[in-house]
């Protein structure tokens, strides 16, 4: 290729580069309270405490169980029968003792039961690299 086509290509990417950066700031992209707030990678601490709280009808936000039917529509295919409105949310519930070889016990990150207990299991992992999608459990 020639000099002059890498020139092109070279200012074409920064063109885009630069609307990009124009759009996050006004979309406010750029913010992130976690980041500021030094809580970004605090995972049991922040990220499944806040998530849990979310999805706990009868957490401090007062919005019942919408939030948690809204997870349930979005990533859990086959939520037969879990009672949205009578459950509760724990953070690392513990399971058992990790077995020698790894395969058996440890803290499950998040668990909501319902009343029937149903109950949906959550691993919130970060900086995790994007894993193949799988449908939310209901056990």
């Amino acid at each position: 290729m020639e000099q002059h086509h890498f020139k092109s290509l070279l200012s074409q990417v920064t063109t885009l580069n630069n609307h990009y950066i124009k759009i996050n700031e006004l979309t406010g992209e750029n913010f992130n309270v976690f980041r500021i707030l030094k809580l970004d990678s605090s995972e049991v601490r922040m990220h499944s405490a806040f998530i849990a709280e979310l999805l706990n009808p009868q957490g401090s936000h007062g919005q019942h169980d919408i939030f948690l039917r809204l997870f349930i529509r979005e990533f859990c295919f086959k939520a037969n029968g879990f009672d949205s409105s009578n459950c509760h949310s724990d953070v690392e519930l513990h399971t058992a003792f990790i077995s020698q070889d790894g395969s058996e016990g440890g803290r499950i990150d998040i668990i909501v039961t319902d009343c029937n207990h149903n109950k949906i299991i959550i691993e919130n992992k970060i900086y995790a690299g994007d894993l193949k999608s799988t449908a939310c459990k209901i056990l």
